[in-house]
């Protein structure tokens, strides 16, 4: 039986002053019950704001503040944080909480690498039944071909290539490890808010994965894959050298 049936019970069978203390242990088991789905939205909603650059990097994430702008309590923000410290967004430190995740140069020479792999292999696995959505994909490419493409419109066309590439993969623990990595990398195009640093250079790249697919060449279209993040990396790299960030 449940703590709230069990709760129940009691509420129903005894007087008004123990029914008075059961309704509000009632009352906190609902709310307790409600705390897995609110810090799943917190987690979203910090997650955003994250990778927009709303918190600066290494910003110090003040539990007791931030859950009075958010309208929370600790409980539910605390476990929201501890799930974007699995997500590498966050870090906690001993005594001192919780802080936005720094970035730095060796973390993206760790990370796009690790990312372009994960994604050559699920194109390197699907490409038969990517090859029938080459109309689609150059559809989607497209976009980024556009004059005067905004930064936020060409990260649009861009991630929804990148997800067209998956879509026809069914290797399910292999999409959770690229998914994993997702926030760190649209974090890295939002906390920068540098956008496509060369759109007319991603359309490019994105050309020849879709030619080799177009081709069935799951070899190639894997390798065009690895040479696009590769290209990304060196695009953020170079950011972070004309910004001074190490």
């Amino acid at each position: 039986m449940s703590a709230t049936s069990r709760v129940l019970g009691r509420v129903a069978s005894k007087g008004s002053c123990t029914c008075a203390i059961d309704c509000i242990l009632y009352t906190r088991c609902m709310s307790h019950s409600n705390w897995p789905r609110l810090s799943d939205r917190l987690r979203t909603d910090l997650r955003s704001r994250i990778i927009a650059g709303d918190f600066a990097m290494g910003a110090r994430l003040e539990e007791v503040g931030l859950a009075a702008d958010l309208g929370v309590s600790r409980t539910p923000l605390r476990e929201a944080l501890h799930g974007l410290e699995q997500e590498g967004l966050v870090i906690s430190r001993p005594r001192r909480g919780f802080i936005v995740a720094p970035l730095d140069q060796k973390a993206v020479r760790d990370f796009y690498p690790m990312l372009g792999s994960l994604e050559a292999l699920v194109v390197e696995s699907s490409c038969a039944a990517l090859r029938d959505q080459v109309p689609q994909l150059r559809t989607l490419n497209a976009g980024l071909a556009l004059p005067a493409v905004s930064p936020q419109k060409s990260r649009v066309a861009d991630r929804a290539f990148h997800a067209a590439l998956r879509s026809a993969c069914t290797n399910q623990p292999l999409l959770r490890l690229l998914g994993a990595q997702e926030a760190v990398a649209y974090r890295l195009d939002g906390a920068m808010r540098r956008g496509m640093v060369d759109t007319s250079g991603s359309h490019r790249q994105h050309e020849t994965i879709i030619a080799a697919l177009a081709d069935g060449d799951a070899r190639s279209a894997s390798d065009a894959v690895r040479d696009h993040w590769r290209c990304g990396e060196e695009a953020v790299i170079a950011w972070m050298e004309h910004n001074d960030v190490q």
